[in-house]
């Protein structure tokens, strides 16, 4: 084809929002050499007009994407599809794709910046997937991921990531229990130095959510011990069930700013005073919510503060009037 076959010949990049299937081939006069970026969301549409795009741009995209941002239906698979296209772009730096799983294929050695689903569909455990990714990518500073519930995933599954020394985001999506111990946290906190953002838990509506699936409360002060101060953003999936007393050495979060529970539930209301005074000891002053419920779906914000959605009275909110009520009081006592 020649320049003139293209809309806009020299275009660079192209984000594309079908929310009808016709509107799916619109897309492709657009698709010219010069392109670098893609950002296509499919999300509303569930023929097979996603999969007809697909493997168009096996043929028309080139072969030096740097960054592809792909979201889709959950139903409608489209992992072959999105693999084969994903496997001809050798100059990835980054990759999102919102409801496909991550495939070996996948894993270029210039990749910055990954979000996908790890799912136990793809043959492979969730180790040997990250053990791949972690040989794969040495440049890999963003990750993304989320587990199906099925990975029973433990952090031997996700030690591979420890490879990984550049990262600065690590966010981990689990339905299920995170059993950490100490020497698990010193080791992450060991292997990522640049670390500013961290988040171990799951923050969608999932069902059958229990308190006592989530990390000890205690167990929160060894991230500030271990964890590099460049630690920014913190979110974890918290067991409340047993809130131990406030700590007597100082808990030094030097430049904390964000923390968030996910869906972690309360274990009941007379836990609110228990968890609100123990968390005025641990987390810094200006740190004057707890978020809670759901977290943006959107990667770019994941670990940013936000406006909750669905949000509404939870117990969590509180912890965090509590909270607020225990650190004016505070202050009122300093000016005495």
């Amino acid at each position: 084809m020649n320049q003139g076959s293209y809309l806009l010949p020299r275009l660079q990049a192209i984000r594309w929002a079908a929310t009808e299937d016709g509107e799916i081939q619109l897309l492709i006069p657009f698709i010219s050499p010069t392109v670098r970026q893609v950002d296509i969301d499919v999300s509303g549409c569930t023929s097979e007009a996603p999969i007809r795009l697909l493997r168009a741009l096996r043929h028309i995209l080139p072969p030096d994407i740097r960054i592809f941002k792909f979201d889709s239906s959950p139903l409608t698979p489209l992992n072959e599809e999105v693999g084969a296209v994903i496997g001809q772009q050798d100059s990835l730096q980054t990759l999102k794709l919102q409801e496909c799983a991550l495939q070996l294929g996948m894993f270029k050695s210039g990749l910055q910046v990954l979000e996908g689903h790890c799912t136990v569909g793809s043959g492979l455990t969730p180790k040997q997937l990250l053990s791949a990714l972690a040989g794969a990518c040495p440049q890999l500073r963003d990750v993304r991921l989320v587990f199906s519930s099925e990975c029973n995933l433990t952090f031997e599954s996700i030690s591979p990531l420890l490879r990984c020394p550049k990262l600065i985001k690590v966010d981990l999506e689990y339905l299920g229990r995170w059993n950490l111990e100490e020497v698990d946290i010193k080791a992450m906190g060991d292997a990522w130095p640049r670390v500013e953002a961290l988040n171990l838990c799951c923050r969608r509506g999932y069902p059958g959510l229990e308190s006592s699936h989530g990390m000890p409360m205690g167990m929160l002060p060894l991230f500030a011990r271990y964890f590099s101060p460049k630690l920014r953003q913190l979110a974890l999936f918290l067991n409340s069930t047993d809130v131990p007393l406030p700590p007597y050495e100082a808990v030094l979060f030097p430049n904390l700013e964000f923390f968030a529970v996910g869906n972690s539930p309360l274990a009941s209301e007379m836990a609110v005073s228990a968890v609100a005074a123990y968390l005025d000891v641990v987390l810094p002053t200006r740190v004057d919510r707890i978020w809670s419920n759901r977290f943006p779906m959107q990667s770019s914000s994941s670990l940013q503060p936000f406006t909750p959605r669905f949000n509404r009275g939870t117990a969590w909110d509180t912890v965090g009037e509590q909270l607020s009520k225990l650190r004016q009081e505070s202050r009122g006592k300093t000016r005495k």
